[in-house]
C-alpha cells in the first residue's frame, strides 16, 4: 500500500539557459523527495525526429550521389555526435532525503541514471556556492561531506545538470537545512 504524501510542493521556475523547469517537494514521514526537471519532455523528441531525419535526408543525398563520399562522412559523424549528447541530456534530477540515514543524489537520463548515496553522518554541510565560469557567476547548490577513513571533505554539487537559479536553490536550501538542523 502506497504512502501518501504529507506534504507536497510545486513550483515553476527557469533554469540559467532560460528553460523552464519544474520544482517538485514532497515530503513523507522521513523521507523528503526533490525533484528538479525540465518542464516540457517533448523537447527531446522533437529533437530526435529531427536528428532521424536529417540523416535520412543525408542518406538519401548520397544514395542519389549529389554529396560526396567526404561530406557524407563528415555531416554523419556531426549527426552521431549531436545524437550521443542527446541521449546523455539530463532529464531530471533529484534528491532524496532519509532523516538519520542519508542522502541518495540521483540523476536521470534518457538512457539510464546515476545514483550516490551519502551517510548522514558524513554530511557537514550544506551551502551554495559562487562559481565563475565563462565570465559568468553561477550560484551551485553543493553539499560538503567528509570520509570516515580519510581527512579529506569533497563537495558534491546538486543539480548541476539543469541548474536552476539563485530563486530556486535558495528555496530547496532552506528547506534541507530545516531537516538537517
Amino acid at each position: 500500500m502506497p504512502i501518501s504524501p504529507k506534504c507536497t510542493y510545486v513550483s515553476r521556475s527557469k533554469n540559467i539557459q532560460g528553460r523552464e523547469i519544474i520544482l517538485h517537494i514532497t515530503q513523507h514521514d522521513k523521507i523528503t523527495e526533490i525533484t528538479v526537471k525540465y518542464a516540457s519532455t517533448n523537447f527531446i523528441h522533437r529533437q530526435l525526429v529531427t536528428l532521424s531525419a536529417s540523416a535520412l535526408f543525408i542518406h538519401i543525398l548520397m544514395v542519389f550521389q549529389f554529396i560526396n563520399l567526404t561530406v557524407f562522412i563528415n555531416i554523419l559523424c556531426l549527426l552521431i555526435f549531436y545524437g550521443y549528447i542527446l541521449l546523455t541530456s539530463v532529464h531530471f534530477e533529484k534528491v532524496i532525503i532519509v532523516e538519520n540515514l542519508g542522502y541518495q543524489f540521483e540523476e536521470h537520463y534518457n538512457y539510464g541514471r546515476s545514483v550516490r548515496f551519502v551517510s548522514w553522518d558524513n554530511v557537514k554541510s550544506v551551502f551554495i556556492n559562487e562559481v565563475l565560469s565563462k565570465q559568468r557567476v553561477l550560484y551551485i547548490l553543493a553539499v560538503l561531506v567528509s570520509d570516515d577513513t580519510k581527512t579529506v571533505n569533497n563537495i558534491i554539487p546538486l543539480f548541476k545538470k539543469i541548474m536552476p537559479r539563485l530563486q530556486c536553490l535558495e528555496f530547496i536550501y532552506r528547506h534541507i537545512e530545516h531537516l538537517h538542523n
